[in-house]
């Protein structure tokens, strides 16, 4: 697929040409090169022709008869000047991507989206815990481009939910606010009649990726603690502690090795797979 511009086609001069380089120049602040963005297919103009929204950045794009208007379609943004190139993603399973492909492109879209964050890290970190996630949403509110991050990863991490339910292997969260100096925090558990697993993982300066594997078997909730530097583990358990339920036992501490990024992982392939030939636009 090659997108041909934004607007009303690939002429024309004046205010549509000022429009359609607005749209474009709008379109660099937000993404990044290596971003993995989601477009939806709404209407065609005319065959073998159409309208592709890329979170609310419109272009008209030659489109296969065969897509259907409400379709996902996945992009990797490969460059930015003097044209804007995508790459389009082939499309697997559920959700529009493989597996594998949707972890690489996760870990992508929190990077950006962390390092966005960068700037409110001090004012959300002074904040109670359970006065931290309204204050993360009022930020994503403030923001468009934050904002613009933030659907990006939610989008990546609702469909890599639908690949694991497929594979009945959990539920995966992000929860950025749930730890005020961590990064990467996520949950991945299982629910079971009588037995809920859950891991938490998430990294924290000084003491690098860490793990709290958490069995809750009726009353009884326990865990244990893996960190990538075990010996900061007096500076890690205070900070926990009002994540966890009354009672709580803690079963030990050991080191994680290896030190994933991510509780997902163990479903990244070696190679990114599904990549369609490059595809370039004219915005």
């Amino acid at each position: 697929m090659r997108i041909s511009g934004y607007g009303g086609g690939s002429g024309g001069a004046g205010a549509g040409n000022r429009g359609r380089d607005q749209r474009r120049e709008s379109f660099r602040r937000i993404f990044r090169v290596g971003d993995r963005v989601r477009g939806v297919f709404t209407r065609r103009e005319a065959p073998g022709l159409g309208w592709v929204r890329i979170e609310g950045h419109e272009l008209l794009a030659e489109i296969e008869d065969t897509v259907d208007p409400g379709q996902p379609l996945f992009f990797l943004i490969r460059e930015l000047s003097p044209e804007i190139v995508l790459q389009a993603l082939a499309t697997a399973g559920a959700a529009g991507l493989g597996l594998s492909d949707l972890v690489h492109g996760y870990l992508l879209a929190r990077a950006t989206f962390e390092n966005r964050m960068l700037a409110h890290g001090p004012q959300l970190q002074a904040m109670a815990r359970d006065q931290r996630k309204a204050a993360y949403l009022a930020c994503l509110a403030a923001g468009p481009e934050l904002l613009a991050s933030w659907l990006r990863l939610s989008g990546l991490v609702y469909a890599a939910n639908i690949e694991l339910d497929r594979r009945k292997v959990g539920r995966f969260s992000y929860l950025p606010w749930l730890l005020a100096a961590g990064t990467g925090v996520e949950l991945l558990w299982t629910q079971g009649p009588a037995l809920f697993d859950a891991t938490l993982g998430f990294a924290y300066s000084g003491m690098g990726r860490c793990e709290c594997r958490f069995l809750c078997r009726g009353e009884r909730t326990s865990f244990r603690l893996a960190l990538e530097f075990p010996e900061a583990k007096p500076d890690l358990l205070p900070k926990l502690e009002g994540l966890l339920p009354a009672g709580t036992v803690c079963l030990g501490l050991g080191r994680l090795t290896p030190a994933p990024a991510t509780l997902l992982a163990p479903f990244l392939a070696q190679a990114v797979e599904g990549l369609a030939p490059i595809l370039s636009t004219r915005a």
